[in-house]
């Protein structure tokens, strides 16, 4: 069963979940029907077994079969990948009288493993710090024009857990802490802390729109009409550690292994819903396109009253 064609989408890749080279694509063309498998090999002799894609595919024009095999270090299922290092990947066809051939690649493994963070939990005081401050002007942001950042919450009388009374049209501040506990760097990306969301806005809005592998903390109120839609990065270029991707030219931002970062941020309350008043809000960690984690899915929930100058009131303040 000769093998006319054998070929890697990459001869490195990085299986950590952060949606930049994450798993390697493998082709092979067999010039008649066979039994074939797919393998990596590590200096020691072990073997780590490759899946293959369902369905065979006949290829028109030519003589052949081509199968397509697909590799993310078993991450995707909870599973630690092989240590890093160099491999050789080997797939092999075997006919049905035992004929059999083999082809052999390198693969590098780099950065594996299992992404792994947490808004952290405090000894003393709430997860989430919330406080009230005036909105002005100069926190307006979109797209094409970001606005100054918000400081963070930094008086003693914040870090209470008490019902949160905010007049309409002022800011809902939050801060909180996490902390990369894996073995593997974590990708994130903007906007950066201190950025203030109009109630009304979505991170698309921004300029941020979701990416698949990056890590962001998000708010969300009883009144969101999407989840999570006011959503931060995990620090800046200041803050973070800075990689440049060799496949793409593109440079991403890192919270490394071991490391705690602060995040804070702000909405602008404007939507008062009398049904709704107070309203529960609270934080999450999203690891976008995998997952939002129990632990991470609804931490410093806290009562949020909206205080609005008619007693009977269902205004809006427009941004």
């Amino acid at each position: 069963p000769m093998i006319t064609s054998f070929a890697l989408t990459t001869p490195r890749f990085t299986p950590n979940q952060d949606g930049v080279s994450d798993r390697v694509g493998i082709s092979v063309v067999v010039l008649k029907e066979a039994e074939v498998s797919a393998y990596l090999l590590d200096t020691s002799g072990r073997r780590y077994a490759i899946a293959e894609r369902e369905g065979v595919r006949r290829l028109e024009g030519e003589q052949g079969f081509r199968r397509e095999f697909d590799y993310e270090g078993g991450v995707d299922i909870n599973a630690e990948p092989p240590p890093d290092g160099t491999y050789t990947l080997i797939v092999e066809a075997q006919d049905a009288v035992g004929q059999r051939v083999r082809r052999a690649e390198l693969l590098t493994i780099a950065q594996g493993g299992k992404p792994y963070a947490e808004i952290v939990g405090q000894p003393v005081g709430p997860d989430v710090v919330f406080m009230v401050r005036p909105y002005e002007e100069r926190f307006a942001s979109s797209a094409e024009q970001p606005g100054d950042l918000v400081e963070p919450p930094a008086s003693d009388s914040d870090f209470n857990f008490t019902e949160i009374v905010v007049p309409v049209g002022d800011l809902l501040v939050f801060s909180l802490v996490v902390e990369n506990y894996g073995a593997s760097p974590i990708r994130t990306s903007g906007p950066p802390p201190g950025t203030v969301y109009q109630q009304t806005q979505l991170a698309a809005a921004l300029g941020q729109f979701d990416q698949p592998g990056v890590w962001r903390v998000g708010l969300q109120c009883q009144t969101s009409s999407d989840s999570f839609p006011w959503r931060w990065a995990l620090g800046d270029a200041s803050t973070l550690t800075s990689e440049l991707d060799p496949a793409t030219g593109n440079t991403y931002l890192y919270l490394p292994p071991g490391e705690r970062v602060v995040v804070w941020g702000a909405v602008r309350m404007t939507e008062y819903v009398p049904t709704f008043n107070p309203q529960t809000c609270y934080a999450g960690l999203i690891h976008e396109g995998v997952n939002i984690s129990v632990r991470n899915a609804v931490a410093g929930a806290r009562s949020i009253r909206l205080q609005t100058t008619d007693a009977v009131g269902s205004f809006n303040v427009s941004p």
